[in-house]
């Protein structure tokens, strides 16, 4: 019986790591053809490993490409996009979670729904939208259509944030004079604080990578980098070396963020799933 059930064991351990190569092999890949050298990436068979490994291609990236420059306007898009979504969330994640207004489920349902819309069902309308405003291949016009994908799940995850709080706490607050936006800004926010911190983490990760919208609604002034890649390959050239050296380079400032964050942000994803 118990060698059963260490060969369970093992053959459990196996398959997992099995999973977790698999899953990682990826960007073992990207980062192996970073640091090689463009003919050495179409050798046959291909090779895991390079003996002539070179940041040539990172030096290639940041100083003749407009790499930079798109990683710029990813982080004023960013930035734009995760403090309209704060402002749009915060609101409406309270009053969905105090006001006891008629359908408030239905409402909070919908939030939810709203979510699982693909992106290309509001393509036609948001185009139409952004000509008429001329906000077309504008920073603030494409930090605006990000809030598409950001604002549903941000509204969700502050509700369950200001849920956690007891309503004796509010109700105290408005019994010594404050009325409900000043319970708001002197007491909510103050107390769900670091959960609302996870929701801006994450509507910041959101529009730092989303690429629908920015390949369709930039042209080039407000061009984000996660379209930039998608210059290297054309016709002529597939320079697949400066295209992972570029990828690795846009993933940097993101795990920079969550690794520095993460206690934050994932505290903030287990408390606003389990109030919510």
């Amino acid at each position: 019986m118990k060698k059963l059930k260490a060969f369970s064991s093992a053959v459990a351990y196996i398959i997992i790591g099995l999973f977790i190569l698999s899953a990682l092999f990826p960007y073992f890949w990207m980062i192996t053809c970073a640091i090689r050298d463009q003919s050495d990436l179409f050798t046959i068979p291909p090779k895991l490993f390079s003996a002539s490994a070179s940041l040539e291609n990172f030096t290639y990236v940041l100083t003749r490409t407009r790499i930079p420059q798109y990683m710029l306007n990813s982080v004023v898009i960013a930035i734009s996009a995760t403090l309209m979504c704060l402002v749009a969330a915060i609101p409406a994640g309270y009053a969905l979670a105090r006001f006891p207004f008629k359908g408030r489920k239905i409402v909070s349902s919908g939030v939810i729904l709203f979510k699982l819309l693909p992106q290309s069902a509001a393509l036609i309308p948001l185009y139409i939208i952004m000509g008429k405003l001329k906000m077309m291949d504008t920073h603030f016009g494409l930090a605006y259509v990000h809030l598409f994908t950001m604002v549903p799940f941000a509204i969700w995850m502050s509700r369950g944030f200001f849920k956690t709080v007891p309503v004796a706490v509010e109700e105290a607050a408005l019994i010594d004079g404050c009325n409900k936006p000043q319970a708001l800004v002197r007491v909510m926010l103050p107390i769900t604080g670091p959960g609302l911190f996870s929701v801006g983490v994450y509507a910041f990760m959101l529009s730092w990578e989303e690429f629908i919208f920015s390949y369709t609604f930039t042209s080039s002034r407000a061009k984000p980098v996660s379209v930039g890649i998608a210059l290297f390959l054309g016709e002529d050239a597939n320079l697949w070396g400066a295209v992972m050296a570029s990828a690795i380079l846009m993933g940097i400032p993101v795990l920079i963020v969550f690794f520095l964050l993460q206690d934050h942000f994932i505290k903030g994803i287990i408390g606003g799933a389990v109030k919510g």
